[in-house]
């Protein structure tokens, strides 16, 4: 009987250590994973951390380019004071420049009926070109068109020479075989 309660002693340890062998496979399973993921985490930390550098050096660079830009707005506001008399200066060239207008568009009218002259010369040419221009299509729809029959003729005239040579095979066959 001792020796019977022994057996299911041994018996329960072995299923105690067989448990708890799945146990710390299990637990040793866990670990691995979480090592995984705090190796995974720690790395999407110091890939957010150098984000986080190069959001910092655009802020600055941003920073830096705003205050270019403020200086900027300042300087144009005071050059728009300038431009304001600037404006007042022109007025009076304005006036200037209305009496010469005037002038020009006297030259200008002279200059219209001799470009109205070479307008009509130049639609003489144009018309020319276009008819040679549909002549020329003309000719190379022709010269297409003898290419594309040359090599359709080519083809039947190498399709025809392979049947002669196939026939004149088939004879020799013939000849050969009545020998």
């Amino acid at each position: 009987m001792s020796n019977e309660r022994l057996v299911k002693e041994v018996e329960n340890l072995n299923n105690r250590l067989i448990k708890m062998q799945q146990d710390f496979d299990t637990q040793n399973e866990t670990m691995e994973k979480l090592a995984n993921e705090n190796y995974n985490k720690t790395h999407l930390i110091k890939i957010q951390e150098e984000e986080l550098a190069r959001l910092r050096v655009n802020t600055s660079k941003i920073e830096k380019i705003r205050e270019h830009y403020v200086k900027k707005l300042t300087a144009s506001q005071n050059q728009r004071s300038h431009v304001e008399e600037e404006k007042e200066k022109q007025k009076l060239v304005k006036c200037q420049l209305e009496h010469d207008l005037e002038t020009a568009k006297k030259d200008i009218e002279h200059h219209n009926k001799v470009c109205e002259a070479i307008q009509r010369d130049k639609d003489i040419l144009t018309k020319n070109i276009l008819k040679m221009t549909e002549e020329m299509c003309e000719q190379q729809k022709i010269i297409k068109l003898k290419d594309q029959t040359n090599k359709t003729l080519q083809n039947e005239v190498d399709n025809l020479t392979s049947e002669c040579k196939r026939l004149n095979k088939t004879v020799f066959d013939m000849d050969k075989d009545r020998e």
